[in-house]
């Protein structure tokens, strides 16, 4: 009885491995690497898909490899790459540069618009309210000019460095350059219909790792029998030899 209750100790707490790696296994993996990899950095890239892939990487001369595409976390030292890689670079700056200057120019349309609204406006409530609104987007204006020169997009999770991408650009971006008045919007909407609702549960039938959990149970199940069915027999055993040599079979 004790190799089979030994049997079943050892099978029940491999089927909770086996959930809590189901489960939460990439995290498990990524705690790991963070506490034995001090060195490396928190980088998210951003897919078309508007998902974003986690990974943790140790940058070796100012660049990732991430699915054999290359990242860079500065891109002012890009001396060591090759020119096609350089041209990417440059061409992911100049990119960026054009749609900060695209957010500066409607910002300048939008500070024209209110200041001729204010010519027109006799109430002084009304005037103040729409001078703090110029001074406003005077302010977002400024953070976005002093964004034109600004080259390292870095940020810092859980005390180490973090970067994020766009999928395919080698650059690292600054997520505020990406959300527009349209991304808010779009957001509210999603949250309003989110509250309107009720929840619903994920279908984890249809879930690859629940396909993969109904796997293991099915085998832990297998070798709980054929462990009762061992230990049934290994006691059977026992008492055989036991009785050959002629001792004291009672149990």
């Amino acid at each position: 009885m004790a190799i089979v209750f030994t049997v079943w100790g050892v099978l029940f707490i491999f089927l909770i491995m086996a959930i809590i790696l189901i489960i939460a296994g990439k995290d498990i993996i990524m705690a790991l690497k963070r506490f034995v990899v001090k060195q490396g950095s928190d980088v998210f890239i951003l897919n078309s898909t508007r998902n974003m892939d986690h990974f943790y990487k140790v940058p070796k001369d100012h660049k990732f490899y991430i699915k054999d595409t290359l990242y860079v976390t500065n891109p002012e030292k890009v001396l060591n790459l090759c020119e096609v890689d350089k041209l990417k670079v440059i061409e992911s700056i100049k990119k960026t540069r054009q749609n900060i200057k695209s957010r500066i120019n409607t910002l300048d349309h939008k500070i024209e618009i209110a200041k001729n609204t204010v010519r027109n406006i006799t109430d002084e409530a009304q005037k103040n309210i729409y001078y703090a609104e110029i001074e406003r987007l005077k302010q977002i204006k400024l953070s976005f000019e002093s964004k034109l020169d600004d080259r390292v997009k870095n940020y810092f999770n859980r005390r180490r460095s973090a970067f994020f991408y766009i999928e395919g650009d080698p650059v690292p971006k600054d997520m505020f350059e990406f959300y527009s008045e349209l991304d808010s919007k779009i957001f509210d909407n999603l949250l309003k219909g989110a509250l309107s609702e009720p929840p619903q549960l994920p279908n984890m039938f249809d879930d690859k790792s629940f396909k993969i959990f109904k796997i293991i149970l099915f085998a832990t199940a297998l070798l709980s029998v054929v462990g009762v069915i061992v230990g049934f027999l290994s006691v059977s055993w026992v008492r055989e030899i036991c009785t050959a040599v002629g001792g004291n079979c009672n149990f």
